[in-house]
């Protein structure tokens, strides 16, 4: 494949394909593309999570190019196929590792009797502590990437080998996830801190691996990070030239500069986060929009659900119907 020759997407994976809701964020599918054996378990592959859906493409060799709305990561359990991106084509294998962002078009080829467990999680709810997960260099861009910093498409989708005894604990913590969710009385802090440990223990890996390592988050990026999150907790506006002034530079250049790291404007940013903001709190279907667009700063709520809508693609209202249980 030449260097240019970008993917284009067949289709996109929506939020509420994979079930994804305020009490249900996290979703554990298995999935096996080839000829299933007669005992419906790979050899030599490790146990499946038993209360994850599995689905089954029989004969199937390839997975045509496409990308999600959500965040997601897979671990190959055992089989083999050649995992297809625009920046390069890379074999997979039993204890692979692919973390795909919401930008990122990806394919499958060449697949053979490919068994592989997917993880995908609604970043809204996840996503409540920025300055946490900042706090730990090369996080945010493996597993929230567009979600503080970076948009668009990445230079290269992680991916990377664990080995057999890693590959084990995180299916043992994919277990967990997969029957929490399936209780009646489901706990997502259950399953959030569960996936936190997971996120943890694949971050580390990576970070000891031979993938190129993210550059960490600039002190200053930090800063106006941090500024912005008081900003957006406070109501109160936003005002990029007084931060600006605040750092001692012009507020063109700290657009400039700021928007080179990142892939947005300090103002760009502020919207970015409060309607991500406004969807974590969307999740709660006993908040009304009046009351969340007083929250955040907004005018009215007309004004707030314009701006998310131009955000989202979909009203307020809407998201709220599809992911609040």
């Amino acid at each position: 494949m030449k260097p240019d020759e970008l993917l284009r997407p067949d289709f996109t994976v929506p939020n509420y394909h994979q079930q994804l809701t305020a009490t249900r964020p996290i979703q554990v599918y298995t999935y096996f593309w080839g000829t299933m054996p007669a005992s419906g378990i790979p050899p030599r592959a490790p146990a499946t999570p038993p209360s994850a859906p599995v689905h089954v493409f029989e004969g199937a060799t390839r997975l045509v190019p496409h990308d999600h709305e959500h965040c997601e990561f897979a671990l190959v359990l055992s089989g083999r196929a050649v995992h297809r991106t625009s920046q390069n084509s890379r074999p997979i294998q039993e204890g692979s590792v692919i973390i795909v962002a919401p930008s990122d078009v990806h394919a499958l080829e060449n697949i053979r009797q490919l068994w592989l467990v997917n993880c995908t999680y609604l970043t809204e709810y996840l996503f409540y502590e920025p300055r946490e997960i900042l706090s730990v260099d090369g996080l945010a861009p493996l597993f929230f990437h567009g979600a503080i910093v970076g948009g668009g498409t990445r230079a290269q989708v992680p991916q990377w080998n664990i080995s057999r005894r890693l590959l084990e604990k995180c299916i043992l913590e994919l277990q967990d996830i997969a029957a929490e969710r399936a209780r009646p009385d489901a706990s997502p802090v259950f399953m959030r801190r569960t996936l936190e440990k997971l996120m943890l223990l694949l971050h580390r890996s990576h970070a000891e691996s031979e993938e190129p390592p993210h550059i960490p988050v600039d002190a200053k990026i930090r800063q106006v990070v941090e500024v912005i999150e008081e900003t957006i907790e406070s109501g109160e506006p936003f005002s990029a030239a007084g931060l600006a002034l605040e750092m001692g530079l012009s507020r063109d250049y700290l657009a400039q500069w700021f928007k080179r790291a990142t892939g947005y404007t300090p103002t760009g940013y502020y919207q970015h986060r409060r309607v991500q903001q406004a969807c974590r709190l969307l999740l709660d279907r006993s908040t009304c929009l009046t009351t969340i667009a007083q929250e955040l700063g907004y005018h009215d709520s007309a004004h707030f659900s314009r701006v998310f809508k131009q955000y989202r693609g979909i009203s307020p209202k809407t998201f709220q119907l599809r992911y609040a249980d």
